[in-house]
C-alpha cells in the first residue's frame, strides 16, 4: 500500500450481476471473453422461484457444460482469498500485489465444491514510509473494489437462497 491507498471502483475483473424477472443472473466480464476471442463464456442463474442454481459455461464456442445445483443441496457458500505479488523489493518486501477471491458453491450430497465466480483485482501492500523511501514504493498505491463487490453479491446469494457463507481453504473440500 506505500503510504495512501486510493480504492478506485471498477479496477478488477468479475462478472456482470444484474437481476432480470426476479432472479439473479450473473455473466462472464466482457473483456475476458473479448481476450479469449469468445471461445469462453460463463452464466450463473439465481432462481428463487425454481429454488435452485444453474451454471452454464461454454467451451472452444461450442462445447456446453451445465449444472444445476437445487438450494436444498446448498450446505453453504465458501469464499477463498489469494495474492500474487506483482512487484518486490529487497528492501521492503512485497510492493504491489493481484488479489483473487472466488465464491464457492459447498454441496452436501456429494460433499463437493463448485467454482460460481473469481473476481480478480488490483491489490495493495502497506510497506509505510520505509518501503517509500528506500523500497523503491510509491506513496500511492490503487486498489480495485472487489471485495466490497463479492461482499454484494454474498449478500444477494444469501438473502434468496437462505444460506450463509464461510472463508475456506479450497483444499479442504474435494
Amino acid at each position: 500500500m506505500s503510504v495512501y491507498e486510493i480504492r478506485i471502483p471498477g479496477l478488477f475483473l468479475g462478472p456482470h450481476v444484474c437481476e432480470k424477472n426476479g432472479r439473479l443472473i450473473s455473466n462472464s466480464h466482457w473483456l475476458v471473453q473479448f481476450l479469449l476471442l469468445f471461445s469462453y463464456g460463463k452464466t450463473v442463474e439465481v432462481d428463487p422461484a425454481g429454488q435452485k442454481i444453474d451454471i452454464k459455461k461454454r467451451y472452444l464456442w461450442c462445447c456446453l457444460s451445465e449444472e444445476t445445483v437445487p438450494f436444498d443441496d446448498i450446505s453453504f457458500f465458501g469464499q477463498s482469498f489469494g495474492s500474487l505479488p506483482t512487484s518486490w523489493s529487497f528492501v521492503a518486501g512485497r510492493t504491489d500485489e493481484m488479489e483473487y477471491i472466488t465464491i464457492w458453491i459447498i454441496r452436501n450430497h456429494p460433499l463437493k465444491k463448485v467454482k460460481l465466480w473469481t473476481y480478480l483485482g488490483e491489490g495493495s501492500v502497506k510497506t509505510g514510509l520505509r518501503g517509500a523511501a528506500w523500497g523503491g514504493d510509491s506513496l500511492i498505491d490503487f486498489r480495485g473494489n472487489q471485495q466490497e463487490v463479492t461482499d454484494d453479491f454474498f449478500a444477494r446469494l444469501s438473502q434468496i437462497t437462505q444460506k450463509g457463507k464461510k472463508f475456506i481453504q479450497p483444499r479442504d473440500y474435494p
